[in-house]
């Protein structure tokens, strides 16, 4: 069985030499880039990668769509140039496709934050984002019936490149981003963008919904749920003041679980 390993990449030279030599038990190694300016593809081509340079940026799920068109392999790994396959997940791998018991496979990842492996952490309940507009904008626009009338309008978004989380790439799939005419990293900006009638934007319910400047579309096509976590450094857990703030925060997201989940 051929393994192929997929990655896309821009400027992610500190990060793709010791991603690619985690995998290189693999047979196929494919970098889409969108542009890196850091010595990326030479750094990935030095290691035996096919690196293909695209001049756009379509967003991260076709982009990744872009990488798996080009593999070769019966089996695909995707993975992103921050990310390290670890000598014992790459035997299971191996064992995996010596003798495949399944069509795919899901695999676990432990997150590492200023060096340090995050093995314990408080989590927050999860929250839902929706489609939202001012009724000014639905007043000047075409209608919104279906997920396909979202081509003929105009969104307000992240900047894609200044993202802490890819779990923040709700367009992929719904718009082109040609079609995103201001961009913001401030959740709060892009709200109130959207409720100046700057376009639609896909908000968190917990704030949108009580807003009355705003209209929900599409509750039933467009909808995400993602999570909060809350995390600090293990030697600060028994000091009062960093108790007392994780617990104050944590009560108060259960308790408004219903309002962030869009049901309140």
């Amino acid at each position: 069985m051929k393994l192929s390993v997929i990655i896309i990449t821009k400027n992610e030279a500190a990060n793709i030499a010791a991603c690619l030599k985690s995998v290189a038990f693999a047979d196929e190694f494919i970098v889409v880039d969108s542009g890196s300016t850091d010595g990326t593809v030479e750094l990935a081509q030095a290691l035996g990668a096919r690196v293909e340079i695209t001049s756009d940026w379509p967003g991260f799920g076709p982009q990744k769509n872009r990488a798996l068109d080009l593999a070769t392999g019966d089996w695909i790994l995707s993975i992103d140039a921050d990310e390290r396959v670890t000598p014992e997940l790459a035997r299971e791998i191996q064992e995996a496709l010596r003798a495949p018991r399944a069509d795919a496979y899901e695999i676990a990842r432990l997150s590492n934050f200023c060096g340090r492996d995050i093995r314990h952490s408080g989590w927050w309940p999860d929250y839902v984002l929706r489609l939202y507009a001012s009724p000014a904008y639905l007043d000047e626009h075409p209608p919104i019936r279906s997920r396909e009338d979202l081509a003929e309008h105009r969104f307000v978004s992240y900047v894609d490149d200044l993202l802490f989380s890819k779990e923040l790439l709700f367009l992929d799939g719904i718009a082109d981003p040609r079609s995103v005419g201001l961009r913001s990293t401030s959740l709060l900006a892009q709200q109130e963008a959207v409720a100046m009638g700057a376009g639609i934007a896909i908000l968190p319910a917990f704030s949108a919904d009580a807003d009355p400047r705003l209209r929900l579309l599409l509750p039933e096509e467009v909808s995400f749920t993602r999570t909060f976590w809350m995390l600090m450094p293990i030697e600060f857990k028994d000091l009062a003041r960093m108790r007392t703030t994780w617990d104050y925060l944590k009560e108060m997201a259960q308790q408004n679980q219903g309002r962030l989940l869009g049901q309140a």
